[in-house]
């Protein structure tokens, strides 16, 4: 029996990335994965079930080419309140840490205000997540994209360039997800 539930993001590489743009990032320990492989813990699962409030979410990434080895722990912090009354427009902050468990050092910080709900598809008020240093600085953000059929991400770094475009895998066109694809 699986412990995690796990999605395969694709991210491709913008080619046209300049070398300041690269090291304004801080993403040395990602360079070399252009695959990552996120598995969502089942921690509060009982509180869930008993109190219909959902948890805290914790994630454990790993790369494509080695799925059981983590590199990276990710655990959301918001309060049991804004997780009952917001349920998934709850705005939230979660930390990632080196390492494959809680307490490795941090290697950043991901704030997402309250936002709209995804739908079919979505052509405003837009998702975003700001990505910090653990000192606070600003490295860049996670946006929505115009879609309709699969949602996509744009990662851009501090000066709005386009670093990662991230996406399921689809098919049909790009309308559905392809659920038969490795991962």
């Amino acid at each position: 029996i699986s412990l995690y539930s796990s999605l395969k993001i694709t991210m491709s590489k913008n080619p046209i990335v300049t070398a300041v743009a690269v090291q304004a990032m801080d993403r040395d320990l990602l360079d070399n994965h252009p695959n990552l492989f996120v598995k969502q813990t089942r921690k509060g699962w009982l509180m869930e079930l008993c109190l219909g409030c959902d948890a805290n979410t914790e994630f454990k990434i790993a790369t494509m080419e080695n799925m059981q080895h983590n590199i990276l722990y990710a655990s959301e912090n918001t309060s049991c309140c804004i997780r009952l009354i917001c349920g998934p427009l709850r705005p939230f902050t979660i930390t990632v840490s080196e390492g494959g468990e809680r307490g490795g050092p941090v290697h950043s910080l991901h704030d997402r205000p309250f936002a709209c709900p995804l739908a079919c598809c979505k052509c405003c008020c837009f998702q975003e997540i700001d990505v910090k240093t653990p000192t606070g600085a600003p490295l860049g953000k996670v946006v929505e994209n115009n879609w309709c059929g699969v949602p996509s991400f744009r990662v851009v770094d501090a000066n709005q360039t386009v670093q990662y475009n991230i996406h399921q895998p689809t098919c049909c066109g790009g309308f559905c997800v392809d659920c038969c694809s490795d991962g």
